[in-house]
């Protein structure tokens, strides 16, 4: 009874609830009843206005249809695309909804869409195939969604770095030595650490300018550059002739690292020499305070002295 009040539009791509002159409909109805008279009509799978169904039938229950004539409860539709993008434009992703009736997503308008969006810069190719693929097999109403582009973060720029080339003397490890017939010697616990003139100290590492970002719309991330800083200069060192970024030894003595640069100390000094300290070896001179013990060895390229005794000592 009730498919007698719905008519197709010009083209059929919509179906109008009609009342025809001189036909009234007073036997009540359901939802289900339109439903299954839009699907004997071969466009169950069109959209359906649920709001404008619900008065229909609301209002034939209530014998009141004469202000609803003509009104649309069904239509025929292409599939939907719907781009989301974040506020910062550093992504976006695109839903699908499967076509009630209408062509499947199409890839001109997965183009147009990110046109209309200016989205122009880290659009993921492989995921606007699968969305393509997706939307075909979608069912009315069904969506599907997936990161479609981003945008590349701006990197930050490096702070200047140093890098020590020489150990600190502060950092000796003192550990008896093997000698070369496989025996240990406990009195020679490792080298005093120094250094000779012109031995490279410490290198520079620049700041780095960093690198740009773009938002997927082609802005521009400008990155915030890294602090430049300088060597600091201590007595012993200076900056190498030929490489401003590389500090040398001035003289023969003791590296004492520190963060931005390195001093050169060209005296050892020392309260005594014995097995605690063990042999000692330097490039400079050396003040030892009090004695040097039987046994015990004292190497240095400058002067040695010392202000105790020396017991049978090398």
């Amino acid at each position: 009874m009730i498919e007698k009040f719905l008519a197709f539009s010009e083209k059929k791509s919509a179906v109008h609830f009609v009342i025809p002159e001189d036909t009234s409909l007073t036997s009540p109805i359901a939802y289900s009843d339109i439903d299954n008279a839009l699907s004997a009509m071969g466009v169950g799978h069109y959209y359906q206005y649920q709001s404008n169904i619900d008065e229909i039938t609301a209002a034939i229950n209530n014998g009141e249809i004469t202000a609803l004539n003509n009104v649309m409860i069904a239509q025929c539709l292409d599939a939907q695309l719907v781009v989301h993008m974040q506020d910062d434009e550093m992504k976006a992703s695109m839903t699908v909804t499967g076509a009630y009736g209408g062509h499947p997503v199409r890839g001109p308008e997965i183009i147009q869409a990110l046109t209309e969006n200016g989205i122009t810069k880290g659009v993921k190719k492989e995921a606007l195939k699968v969305l393509l693929l997706k939307g075909k097999d979608l069912a009315p109403g069904e969506t599907y969604s997936d990161v479609i582009a981003v945008g590349r973060e701006a990197v930050e720029g490096q702070d200047t770095q140093f890098e020590a080339l020489v150990p600190n003397i502060h950092e000796r490890v003192l550990q008896p030595q093997e000698t070369n017939d496989g025996h240990v010697d406990m009195r020679d616990l490792g080298n005093v650490i120094s250094v000779k003139q012109n031995t490279p100290l410490m290198r520079r590492i620049p700041a780095t300018q960093g690198i740009n970002g773009k938002t997927i719309t082609g802005k521009i991330i400008t990155a915030t550059p890294g602090t430049d800083i300088p060597f600091q200069l201590y007595p012993g060192s200076s900056l190498a002739p030929t490489d401003p970024n590389l500090l040398i030894a001035d003289i023969d003595g003791s590296p004492l690292i520190n963060k931005s640069g390195v001093g050169i100390d060209n005296l050892l000094t020392l309260k005594t020499v014995n097995a605690t300290s063990g042999h000692v070896s330097f490039e400079g001179s050396i003040f030892i305070q009090q004695d040097i013990e039987s046994g015990m060895k004292v190497t240095a390229t400058g002067s040695i002295t010392v202000g105790g005794f020396i017991e049978n000592a090398e």
